[in-house]
């Protein structure tokens, strides 16, 4: 005889309470903003919705986690020269990135493995220590390091799971831009893909197939190394983290100093009052004079390739703005004539003088944000302006 079981029906916690009365105020801002606003400023009220519900994500993480920030890296990767291989062979076995299975089961992610690690993990000790060097720390130490990095992986396993359950929610992705309809069809069926070479079909076997998951904003990967890595000029320069103890160990959210000038998300793409759609520096594939072909149709212009560029932003206190890269070139020029030449961003990362793409953009470089000097410490505003 089986016996059936009775629920007791739980109520609502706290934290979804407030998250479910702010999703209903937001939602109900946005619509009586927008109902009279052009597309420029209705995507931007979106992505400022976005950027709230992350905080709110980095928040209720930093409560789980004894104030600290999401990372894939442990504290202690410095020891190990910063090694996936060396780690996983003689601490633990660290997870694998991990994305979501796509429409036809197969599951994506990034997958690493070593000594310690179970025997059925898809790929070698080549492909093991590719992937630890690129994806898990904020940014990669080779020349990789503006393409890559955990920076822009927090919508995988982990970090996600405080926002959504899906890599493909909308919330991770920046409005107007190509890269939520990229993504949702990797995952959906009925989603057309905008381009002829569609991952889901071609195995998604290559990290550039697997880019379109990166969602549209990033964090800020300055303030996710060590507070030592990225020192200004007077007092040393950048450090390499593998050579800084504790260079891998992402700070507290409390060792902001600046938390209303020290961004923490900012939107990835330049959209409104952009040159053109797609940046014609990058060749995604094959061009056709016009548009970038290959396995998406082509790359927006990244948020600080252009000073009159204005974006979305999250700091570190919590408050969304809108700023604007001609901004912080500006203080940053500002700051040098004050501080004897420390500028307001690192100049000599495994980025290279120019910074983050600064060779593909319009202007004079800028990686406010990116590269901020002395990282969560630092600011990448002299002031609060008018964005």
């Amino acid at each position: 005889m089986t016996q059936k079981s009775s629920k007791t029906r739980r109520g609502l916690t706290l934290m979804e309470t407030t998250v479910t009365i702010t999703a209903a105020t937001i939602g109900i801002a946005i619509l009586t903003v927008t109902m009279g606003a052009g597309l420029g400023d209705r995507t931007g009220f979106r992505s400022a919705a976005n950027l709230f519900l992350l905080g709110q994500a980095h928040d209720a993480y930093a409560m789980d986690w004894m104030g600290r920030q999401w990372t894939l890296v442990p504290d202690e990767f410095d020891e190990y020269d910063g090694s996936i291989l060396v780690y996983n062979s003689e601490v633990r076995c660290l997870e694998s990135i991990l994305l979501g299975n796509d429409a036809d089961g197969q599951l994506w992610g990034w997958y690493v493995g070593g000594g310690l690690c179970e025997n059925n993990v898809p790929g070698d000790t080549g492909y093991w220590n590719a992937i630890g060097d690129t994806f898990f720390p904020p940014y990669p130490l080779n020349n990789n390091a503006e393409s890559f990095g955990s920076r822009l992986l927090y919508n995988a396993r982990g970090f996600r799971d405080y926002v959504t359950g899906k890599t493909y929610d909308p919330t991770f992705f920046q409005p107007g831009t190509i890269d939520a309809r990229l993504v949702k069809a990797v995952f959906e069926e009925d989603v057309e893909w905008p381009g002829p070479y569609h991952p889901r079909f071609n195995g998604g076997s290559s990290n550039g197939q697997q880019s379109v998951f990166m969602p549209g904003y990033s964090l800020s990967p300055s303030a996710m190394w060590g507070v030592d890595v990225h020192r200004a000029p007077s007092a040393g320069g950048w450090q390499d983290p593998r050579d800084t103890t504790g260079g891998y160990a992402s700070p507290s959210v409390d060792q902001c100093l600046h938390p209303d000038l020290k961004t923490r998300m900012v939107e990835r793409w330049w959209i409104d009052g952009a040159p053109s759609r797609f940046n014609p520096f990058f060749d995604t594939g094959a061009d056709d004079g016009q548009v970038n072909r290959g396995f998406v149709p082509g790359v927006h212009w990244h948020s600080n390739l252009g000073h009159e560029a204005r974006s979305q932003a999250l700091f570190f206190d919590g408050s969304i703005a809108t700023v604007r890269t001609g901004d912080a070139y500006e203080d940053d020029l500002r700051h040098q004539k004050t501080s004897g030449g420390d500028g307001l961003w690192s100049r000599d990362t495994p980025m290279g003088p120019d910074g983050h793409y600064g060779d593909m953009g319009i202007d004079a470089a800028t990686s406010f944000h990116l590269l901020t000097t002395d990282g969560i410490r630092g600011r990448d505003f002299l002031r609060r302006g008018d964005g």
